[in-house]
């Protein structure tokens, strides 16, 4: 893979916040922290219209400071935050939604979303985040009130669209045609967008990590969605890939087949440890798991997020095993 800009590139190395980034004409990647990491920062696309108007796409996390932040870096680039006509969020976390209502406030943009996707926002607004049973899991206990605790840091922003897209649309930007892909798998209304040589993935495709799946929304086989939707894009040839985070690169074709080796991979390897141990529960499964850096030394989020990656997997190999069904 190749980075287009290696400004961004070192700052992504470094784990700091790059400065806004060209990435074709009338368009720049804007950076927003998280408030955990990796990923250090959310990358918002900013496109100017035939009026000099702005159109974003995702918002980063509602941080104090942040919307500040992206006002200075819109005003850097010749933008305004008031002048804000749409806002499209790839997927419903907060890294992507999160700032939404807020700069709906600052300038009346409507906020746009996947059909599918305000679906899921409505069932989390009914239902709140679903801690999972962590006993039947198999966690230690005294692990239960720490992981609870992050799920219910996950409820994503309680938004109501005002556009619903639906896959192969254009969105309404004057003098540009980005198109709308429907990329379920991460969230079942996730979404990326296509204009000219550029493709905009949100967490479908990421250059140095790779996405969970079926993480929002309801889904009855997010695996097998997933796999599907990086079959979509990677029929889209070789156009320059701005994800959600990380830094924009050519090498979409490399980057799809290590993510699809990688969830095959993975769920091959959950499918043994289960053939072993068909009882075993998530914790056992997890801890014998060969995750990047070494079950032992995930915490917190991503200790909470490999265990919910791994009860997926276990869910989709059994339910492959009774049906003989495979993505």
């Amino acid at each position: 893979m190749i980075a287009l800009d290696p400004a961004q590139f070192a700052a992504h190395e470094s784990g700091a916040l790059p400065a806004p980034t060209p990435i074709g004409e009338r368009t720049w990647a804007l950076a927003l922290p998280l408030p955990v990491g990796p990923p250090a920062y959310t990358l918002v696309y900013a496109f100017e219209d035939a009026a000099a108007n702005a159109h974003l796409l995702d918002t980063g996390w509602d941080l104090p400071g942040s919307l500040e932040l992206l006002a200075h870096g819109l005003e850097s680039i010749g933008l305004a935050l008031e002048r804000v006509e749409s806002v499209t969020a790839t997927h419903l976390h907060s890294d992507h939604l999160g700032l939404a209502e807020r700069i709906r406030a600052a300038s009346g943009a409507r906020v746009q979303v996947h059909e599918a996707e305000q679906r899921g926002l409505d069932e989390f607004a009914v239902r709140g985040v679903t801690v999972p049973d962590l006993h039947s899991w198999g966690v230690p206990e005294e692990l239960h009130d720490g992981i609870a605790a992050i799920v219910g840091r996950t409820r994503p922003e309680q938004v109501t669209a005002d556009v619903l897209l639906a896959h192969d649309q254009l969105l309404d930007i004057p003098g540009r045609e980005v198109r709308v892909l429907h990329t379920p798998g991460h969230t079942p209304g996730s979404l990326s967008l296509y204009e000219d040589d550029v493709l905009f993935t949100g967490d479908l495709v990421l250059p140095t990590i790779f996405p969970g799946v079926g993480l929002g929304g309801e889904s009855d086989d997010p695996l097998a969605d997933y796999l599907r939707s990086l079959d979509l894009v990677e029929a889209l040839g070789d156009p320059l890939v701005a994800p959600g985070h990380g830094y924009v690169f050519r090498g979409l074709a490399e980057r799809t087949r290590a993510s699809r080796a990688h969830q095959v991979g993975r769920t091959d390897e959950v499918a043994a440890i289960l053939q072993d141990r068909p009882d075993a529960t998530v914790w056992e499964v997890a801890s014998r798991v060969t995750w990047t850096g070494g079950w032992e030394s995930l915490r917190g989020f991503h200790q909470a997020s490999a265990l919910s990656q791994t009860a997926m997997r276990m869910r989709y190999t059994r339910h492959t095993t009774e049906t003989g069904r495979r993505a």
